[in-house]
């Protein structure tokens, strides 16, 4: 994926902060490259022009995409996650439980008149 990027120039020359950013099409690349260069070499511009290549399944072309695009693949994502966090929330209980029902059965009964230090 190709994102054509617009940054603020500082006073010192320095590129700030990202003004817009932009998906640019496969088939356009070479175009948009030529215009931001050509941008580039005008003097006094307040804006600098980049295009950056991500991979798609980078944070960064998530994040591009999403603000061009509704919220499913994010909301489906963090479902899947929820609902694999609430089975291993429920698989620790139940190993909790065998541990415990271990532990009773394993207690030695004469710790219980000295007294048990395992609560």
């Amino acid at each position: 994926m190709h994102i054509l990027i617009i940054k603020n120039v500082n006073n010192d020359g320095s590129t700030g902060s990202i003004l817009d950013a932009r998906i640019i099409p496969a088939d356009q690349v070479e175009k948009y490259a030529q215009r931001a260069a050509d941008f580039n070499r005008r003097k006094g511009l307040a804006r600098n022009y980049s295009i950056e290549e991500h991979s798609d399944d980078s944070l960064a072309a998530f994040l591009a995409l999403d603000r061009q695009y509704d919220m499913d693949a994010y909301m489906e994502t963090a479902d899947d996650i929820y609902k694999q966090i609430k089975e291993l929330s429920a698989k620790m209980d139940k190993l909790n439980a065998f541990y415990n029902a271990a532990a009773a059965a394993t207690a030695d009964p004469s710790a219980d008149e000295e007294g048990d230090h395992n609560e």
